[in-house]
């Protein structure tokens, strides 16, 4: 780990990418497993129930056909479905509280499903256990742990350490109600793969989820909503929804986190779907493939650059500073009034209204500073900070 740390590092100096972009660089490059090797079932990764599942299939030793090797992320993020869609702003006017999210990858909102139809086109079984008591709960995780190996664990890690006892664990696992003690482990023995089917499938799945979601907020629609809205008059558009101050800053800053820091790998997933789509090119000898590839890294580099000048950050190395004076970087509470990008860039759930600290008083944007918004037609937004003098 120390050594990765050390690759990521030096690719920032060497590169100047961001810490997110670098270390995806670096993990892409890692050297892969020995075919047919079966060792710690634990990979890192970008993007958390892409990596999961990655782990669960190497485990079964499911191997990937133009390699041998066990799959890399990026094929396994594109065959479950590659990239997606989420936009949700909302405004408390009785708690003066504006917030934002956005989500870059295919059934965000549906771990389950999604991690089931990926397993699938993997030519793997699932098995889904749920209970209502921390009891059968530790008894099913024993149980599927013996029959399936490594599991996949529904948790809220919002009190939790890194290394927890089975009774945290427990407690972490009953927390949120509709995915209670829930469990999903491969079954069986899988079946043997067809790339270019798989690969398929999973383009077919990325193409519905971004053009037939449940409403415009899931889908491409969604972010051409968002760039009209940033410059809309009335209660809809950003600058009634995030007045300048605090609102605004949490705003800005939402959309560098949730892009660069929350599980995506920075760039809202589409620099990892790139590379997913370079490496099906290779595969199937698919030029235009390459050529989508290309497009998709423009895309992820050019929203990463807008993205941190949209939110006041010069350095590609550095997060923005609160600019209500909080003494850290982005401190876990930070004092404009929430965890710090709804606690993001640590999984944390955000904490109620009412535990959130008020901050003093503070302009944002600054006085020798103007935010300037501008819409971009579907998928592309542009975020840029003017500098000039007000009289």
């Amino acid at each position: 780990m120390t050594k990765q740390k050390h690759g990521v590092r030096d690719r920032m100096l060497k590169t100047g990418a961001s810490y997110v972009s670098a270390r995806r660089n670096v993990l892409r490059q890692s050297a892969p497993s020995p075919a047919g090797s079966i060792e710690s079932p634990h990979f890192a990764g970008n993007v958390p129930a892409a990596t999961a599942l990655r782990a669960l299939l190497a485990h079964r030793g499911v191997r990937a056909p133009h390699t041998g090797h066990p799959f890399s992320e990026a094929m396994v993020f594109g065959i479950a479905g590659g990239i997606g869609a989420g936009v949700f702003a909302f405004r408390y006017e009785k708690e003066d509280f504006s917030s934002f999210f956005v989500a870059g990858r295919h059934l965000w909102e549906a771990d389950l499903i999604y991690l089931q139809r990926a397993a699938g086109r993997f030519g793997a079984e699932t098995q889904t256990q749920e209970a209502t008591g921390a009891k059968k709960g530790l008894l099913q995780l024993k149980e599927l742990l013996q029959a399936a190996g490594p599991v996949i664990a529904w948790v809220d890690l919002a009190d939790a350490p890194i290394t927890i006892s089975l009774g945290e664990l427990a407690v972490a696992r009953a927390r949120i109600g509709k995915q209670k003690h829930r469990l999903l482990g491969l079954t069986g023995e899988p079946n043997p793969i067809d790339l270019a089917v798989a690969i398929q499938d999973g383009l077919r799945a990325c193409h519905a989820g971004l053009t037939k979601g449940r409403s415009s907020n899931f889908t491409l629609e969604g972010f051409r909503n968002w760039g009209e809205q940033l410059v809309a008059p009335g209660k809809e558009g950003w600058p009634v929804k995030f007045p300048a101050g605090r609102n605004l800053w949490r705003g800005l800053t939402s959309i560098l986190d949730f892009t660069e820091h929350y599980g995506t790998g920075g760039g809202l997933t589409r620099p990892l779907f790139s590379d997913f789509l370079q490496e099906a090119s290779q595969a199937l000898e698919r030029p235009d493939l390459a050529e989508l590839a290309e497009r998709y890294a423009e895309l992820g580099a050019a929203g990463r650059a807008t993205r941190r000048s949209g939110s006041g950050s010069t350095s590609s190395r550095t997060r923005p500073r609160c600019p209500f004076r909080c003494r850290s970087r982005k401190s876990r509470v930070c004092c404009r009034g929430s965890p710090s990008g709804l606690a993001s860039s640590t999984g944390l759930r955000p904490r109620p209204l009412r535990h959130w600290i008020r901050p003093p008083g503070g302009l944002f944007p600054p006085r020798h500073g103007a935010t300037r918004l501008e819409p971009r037609c579907c998928s592309t937004l542009v975020l840029s900070v003017q500098s000039q003098r007000r009289k």
